[in-house]
C-alpha cells in the first residue's frame, strides 16, 4: 500500500515541486523567511504507542497480553518552522476540528512579529501553500 500511495501521487508532487521552485525564484530566496510549514501530532501521556505512527517488534514473550485504556489521556502538539526559525509549540487537548484549528492558527499569528504577518503556509505536508495576511 505505501509504494501504491508514493507512486499515486508522484505526479501531484512533481507539480508542486516544479510550483515552489518557480514561486522562490519569482519572489527572491528571502520569501521563504515567511512561508512557514506546520504539522501536528498527538502524544499519549501513559506511554500508549499508536500503531499508526510507530512499530515495535520483539521475539520475547510474544503471547503475553497487555491491558491498554481504549482511549489513553494525549495532549496534541502543534508547531510550524520557517527557514529563520521555530514557532514555539501549540498544545491542545481536544480533536482537531475547524474551531480548534482556527484557534491553533489565531495563536500562531499573534506569535509572529509584524512584519511575518504576511507570510505563506503550508499545513500537515499538503502539496499547496496559502498566502496568509492579518
Amino acid at each position: 500500500m505505501f509504494q501504491c500511495q508514493k507512486r499515486c501521487h508522484l505526479e501531484s508532487r512533481r507539480k508542486y515541486y516544479h510550483w515552489f521552485k518557480s514561486f522562490t525564484r519569482d519572489q527572491g530566496i528571502d520569501v521563504l523567511d515567511k512561508v512557514f510549514f506546520s504539522d501536528e501530532a498527538c502524544l499519549n501521556l501513559n506511554g500508549y504507542v499508536n500503531n499508526q505512527n510507530s512499530r515495535h517488534y520483539s521475539t520475547d514473550h510474544p503471547h503475553v497480553l497487555q491491558e491498554q485504556q481504549l482511549h489513553p489521556i494525549k495532549v496534541g502538539v502543534w508547531c510550524a518552522i520557517s527557514r529563520r526559525r521555530i514557532v514555539r509549540p501549540l498544545f491542545f487537548h481536544n480533536t482537531i476540528d475547524g474551531t480548534v484549528y482556527r484557534e491553533l492558527i489565531t495563536q500562531f499569528i499573534t506569535l509572529l512579529n509584524t512584519d511575518e504577518r504576511v507570510c505563506w503556509f503550508q499545513q500537515d505536508g499538503q502539496h499547496a501553500i496559502r498566502q496568509m495576511k492579518h
